[in-house]
């Protein structure tokens, strides 16, 4: 039990860490662009900023953000298990897509790819969150289930009202909340 506990207490902190720091340096790059605007460019727009500390900033903070996601998706799986593997897996690979968010920019050469990559990692994103709130709710971890429900809820409310811009940045928002939320939930796991 100790020897799980140990191993619990980093990967719980990485989900929390990551919840924290990204949305933080998001809003760092967002101030040092200088021209970004919610709810009409999209968090892709920071990748490609004129301002080169930005563009920087902010590709740097989805490939440090893709492989933080993917040690707490990992963390999921190794140390929750059975019913919590779909969304670990699920957060793991939406991980390595947020990673190649950073690779491959909304920059004319690589912006199909950029497309496909970011569509597949808040795809990713959303089905890990359900497959999180399902698991959560099925094994009475009622706070969680509750918590993620309402960040789903707020995903989908904010489609018909917002433009796929604002929905991203709300999306992404409600994903490193829903992180830190995962990560508290590992840090007091009895599992």
């Amino acid at each position: 039990m100790d020897f799980e506990k140990i191993n619990t207490t980093p990967l719980s902190v990485v989900g929390i860490i990551v919840g924290t720091l990204i949305p933080l340096m998001l809003a760092v790059t967002i101030f040092l662009d200088g021209e970004w605007q919610f709810n009409v460019d999209t968090l892709s727009n920071l990748g490609i900023s004129k301002n080169e500390l930005a563009a920087f900033l902010f590709n740097t903070i989805c490939m440090v953000g893709g492989v933080l996601s993917v040690v707490t998706g990992l963390g999921r799986i190794y140390v929750k298990g059975g019913e919590d593997v779909p969304s670990g897996v699920l957060l793991a690979l939406a991980g390595i897509f947020l990673f190649l968010v950073g690779v491959f920019t909304k920059a004319p050469e690589t912006r199909s790819i950029h497309i496909v990559v970011a569509g597949i990692f808040f795809a990713l994103v959303w089905f890990a969150m359900l497959a999180s709130m399902i698991a959560d709710y099925h094994l009475k971890r009622r706070v969680s289930a509750t918590i993620t429900s309402i960040i789903f809820v707020v995903i989908v409310a904010s489609m018909p009202g917002f433009t796929p811009g604002g929905v991203e940045v709300i999306s992404f928002i409600g994903m490193y909340v829903w992180l830190i939320v995962q990560g508290l939930s590992l840090a007091f796991s009895k599992q």
